[in-house]
């Protein structure tokens, strides 16, 4: 939404015309250090907030904010409504402020027209903060709920619950940023992801609720705010290869009709039942999962199309993924693509790829998911039938890799040096070349190693458990009819 006009102006010329205001008071309560659960156990709802704008908030409207610290920016940041209390590979961490309103408004000096009632119920407490304004009343009414100091280079959410009838009269906003809310007659819950405006303010949240008439006043307009909650949103644990969000490593599993199905993971090196994905994954030439590409602790797919354009697909939890983002061309040239995990130590996963002349080259991704060349870091790996990512093998953070040998069938480890290049341990086993398929999905039986999992020419899956150094532990077998799979990751 936005604050139309100078909010003074407002409250000179229209502020009798409000139904049941009470004088603004002076002074705020110091607001106390929060104890309780950081979020309520009601989830917001999603698509409560219409539009985002700027809310015209001057420093002498109204004594909005105290004059140090905090001067507000003049630039504008968005808020996004989220479908859960923090983004997607976050969870709620500290609670940093709450407001219920019980018995007076916490900032009564930064507020007009609302009042700390229990008429109309609430989320928490006995009490809300409410405005109405009758029809024909031209004004703005707004409170301020919060006033509290975030700390820095953390991810901040906030959440409310309202209700609140008009048409674009009813809003907030954060700092700089604001919103027009939806109108609803039952009480609606929202999380927004307030993190940019933790940089607007000098290290302060405000927020503040409107109602406000002034471009339109033919209808009554009310608002009723409860339980504004700021708190810090933390990563939550990640693990490669987990698509389900239970700390498990899963499979997937793309058939030749091109369904993708995901096997969830049992914590001992077998999967559940198939479940399907999406349909239209036929046209990949490969497909494969580093780990979290993106620094949203949710793991991602990769897919090389026939035309060898590199696509990332953003994991959303749970097997769901965003749209596809083109990131790379060229990639159809390569005979082999490895997800070694972090081999360059920089926190984020990198990939290996092995050109026609059997030169590895190694690729970084940043934060953001975009990949580019670092060096070519080995040569002559053309008689590799298989290389595999297996992860961190010896300890030292770095992911490491095994290759099995196209002549003798025997398995070989290569561990990551400290410049990011291989370094050849030794063979750590033989007997892998009837083995179909070969791919390591990350640690499934939560031991700390990366394990692998191989497909055997009837068809029969089988969990081979990981080992320090490389080697792996004798096979298990965990399923049958995996012979129609295009790729298994």
């Amino acid at each position: 939404m936005s604050v139309r006009r100078s909010l003074v102006a407002t409250l000179v010329s229209a502020g009798a015309l409000v139904a049941g205001l009470a004088a603004p008071a002076v002074g705020a309560p110091a607001v106390g250090a929060p104890t309780e659960p950081v979020t309520p156990a009601a989830a917001p709802v999603g698509n409560a907030v219409r539009g985002h704008d700027v809310p015209v908030l001057r420093r002498g409207d109204s004594r909005l904010a105290p004059a140090s610290p905090g001067a507000r920016s003049a630039a504008a940041s968005s808020v996004p409504e989220l479908p859960g209390y923090c983004a997607t590979g976050y969870k709620p961490g500290r609670l940093l402020s709450k407001a219920s309103f019980e018995g007076s408004l916490p900032y009564p000096a930064d507020s007009y027209g609302f009042n700390a009632t229990t008429s109309g119920g609430a989320t928490d407490g006995s009490y809300n903060a409410s405005s109405t304004i009758s029809a024909g009343a031209s004004v703005l009414t707004y409170v301020n709920s919060t006033h509290v100091a975030v700390p820095a280079g953390t991810r901040i959410g906030m959440s409310f619950s309202y209700k609140g009838s008009g048409n674009d009269t009813v809003g907030f906003s954060v700092n700089n940023s604001g919103g027009s809310l939806a109108p609803n007659e039952d009480w609606s819950h929202v999380a927004l992801d307030v993190t940019s405006e933790a940089r607007t303010n000098a290290g302060y949240i405000d927020a503040f609720f409107f109602n406000d008439t002034t471009a339109t006043s033919t209808q009554a307009s009310s608002l009723r705010v409860d339980e504004v909650r700021v708190y810090t949103c933390v990563p939550t644990p990640f693990t490669r290869g987990d698509w389900t969000g239970d700390q498990r490593v899963d499979l997937m599993g793309i058939h030749g009709n091109g369904n993708l199905y995901l096997y969830p993971g049992k914590g001992n090196g077998g999967v559940s039942s198939g479940q399907l994905v999406g349909p239209g994954w036929s046209s990949f030439t490969w497909a494969g999962s580093p780990g979290d590409v993106d620094s949203n602790s949710v793991t991602d797919l990769l897919g090389v199309s026939g035309d060898g354009r590199l696509y990332l697909y953003s994991g959303r939890g749970g097997g769901r993924f965003q749209a596809a983002r083109q990131i790379g061309n060229g990639w159809g040239g390569f005979t082999a693509i490895v997800t070694p995990t972090d081999m360059t130590g920089d926190g984020s996963p990198d990939l290996i790829a092995r050109d026609s002349a059997g030169t590895l080259g190694l690729y970084a991704f940043d934060t953001f998911g975009d990949i580019s060349k670092v060096k070519d870091i080995g040569f002559k790996f053309n008689a590799m039938k298989w290389i595999i990512g297996m992860g961190d093998l010896n300890r030292d953070s770095r992911g490491d890799v095994v290759a099995v040998n196209s002549t003798d069938g025997c398995l070989y480890a290569y561990n990551a040096t400290a410049t990011s290049t291989l370094s050849l341990k030794g063979k750590v086993g033989c007997g892998w070349s009837s083995m179909t398929w070969l791919t390591s999905a990350g640690d499934l039986n939560g031991d700390g190693f990366g394990d692998l999992t191989a497909r055997a020419a009837d068809g029969s899956l089988w969990f081979y458990p990981g080992r320090s150094g490389g080697g792996v532990y004798s096979g298990v077998k965990v399923g049958s009819s995996w012979g129609s799979m295009k790729f298994i990751l």
